[in-house]
């Protein structure tokens, strides 16, 4: 995957959907690999800003958690599981100190969406597989593909992620930092 600019096509319908971490990328990703309508690809190396564009927009504080979480699994996963290393390790990434930047998956979804003219954002609540299915032509009920091993090491990062999180000067620097993503969700 190259970011940005990772999508799928569907040229036949000129559409494509942007893939934006931790937005369902791995649920729609699946689907549309599933079918012979949507091709992988990037729109920036490509040069295709015209076709009709969808992404999905989800709560930031939700989205940064969920990243969090999943940055830190991969660490544990590359240390064996080994839980010892994860709490020197939290230390260590300074999380709070949000100047810094941690990972791709941070970034404000206007990273992934550079040059787009024609874009619907899909909101990840209530009605999403609904809008998800009719946008993109899906026509079996989208599957969360976090595995139950994945999901039990998650479990055990959780506090971690929750302790940061429950600085209230943090995630108000989060909720700066995201505006902008925050006015797309409200906007939706």
């Amino acid at each position: 995957m190259n970011f940005p600019g990772n999508c799928y096509f569907n040229h036949r319908e000129r559409k494509m959907w942007i893939d934006i971490p931790k937005n369902a990328s791995k649920t729609i990703g699946h689907h549309l690999r599933a079918s012979n309508d949507w091709v992988n690809g990037n729109y920036i190396q490509e040069g295709i800003y015209d076709y009709r564009a969808y992404a999905v927009i989800r709560d930031p504080i939700k989205r940064w958690r969920g990243s969090t979480i999943e940055i830190a699994f991969h660490h544990l996963q590359y240390n064996d599981f080994d839980y010892s290393v994860l709490g020197d390790w939290f230390k260590e990434k300074d999380w709070k100190n949000f100047e810094k930047k941690h990972d791709l998956h941070h970034l404000n979804t206007s990273y992934f969406v550079q040059g787009i003219g024609d874009l619907t954002w899909i909101p990840l609540n209530k009605n999403f597989e609904t809008l998800v299915q009719s946008y993109l032509g899906i026509s079996e009920p989208l599957v969360n593909f976090n595995t139950t091993d994945d999901n039990l090491h998650k479990r055990y990062i959780e506090p971690y992620v929750d302790e940061i999180l429950s600085d209230p000067s943090f995630v108000q620097k989060l909720k700066t930092y995201y505006e902008d993503d925050y006015a797309i969700l409200e906007n939706c």
